[in-house]
């Protein structure tokens, strides 16, 4: 009985990992960052992230289907992005005020949507090689990444070192990821 209550446990911990990730580190933040806990910082972190969990909806998709390349991963992450701004707005014209809002008219603005929506789907647990994956694990991935941007703003880090702490958190997830297929394969 013992043992089948860990199995329990352990699946359910397995499931919702990254669910106990995120909510440790925002109870972490919380407790060392005096303005994190904010209604104006938290307000931040999801408004500067909404874009990026809408595009990562998208890749999400294109990941699960597998065959993608950035160039087609670009076109899809756009093509969500304008998408869900219709739906939310209703109207073309919605959609049009959604992209003055966020700048998207500047040439060089939102080129690494593709990239940061793809980091967001893989720190949520979904593998490059496509086939599994849930919305879930794309929304966690984004916010996570968002809270650890924040975080790293919050602190003074500099902005050209912090790609590279965010590319530290890719690759824990995919060797995590690695290692999760390995151990289920040798069961």
């Amino acid at each position: 009985m013992r043992a089948s209550a860990l199995g329990d446990m352990g699946r359910l911990l397995d499931g919702n990992l990254l669910l106990a990730v995120f909510v440790g580190l925002v109870i972490l933040l919380s407790l060392t960052l005096p303005h994190f806990a904010t209604w104006a910082n938290l307000s931040n972190v999801l408004q500067r992230n909404s874009i990026i969990g809408i595009v990562s909806c998208g890749m999400l998709l294109m990941i699960i289907l597998g065959g993608f390349d950035l160039s087609v991963g670009a076109v899809g992450a756009m093509s969500s992005v304008i998408a869900a701004a219709l739906i939310v707005h209703g109207s073309v014209a919605g959609g049009i005020g959604l992209l003055g809002q966020t700048s998207i008219g500047q040439p060089a603005s939102a080129t690494d949507w593709p990239l940061t929506a793809i980091a967001a789907v893989v720190v949520g647990g979904v593998p490059l090689s496509g086939g599994v994956g849930e919305v879930r694990s794309a929304v966690l991935g984004t916010l996570l990444l968002g809270v650890l941007g924040n975080a790293l703003n919050l602190t003074g880090i500099s902005p050209f070192w912090q790609p590279v702490v965010t590319g530290a958190v890719i690759i824990l997830a995919v060797g995590f990821d690695a290692y999760k297929r390995r151990m289920a394969q040798l069961r």
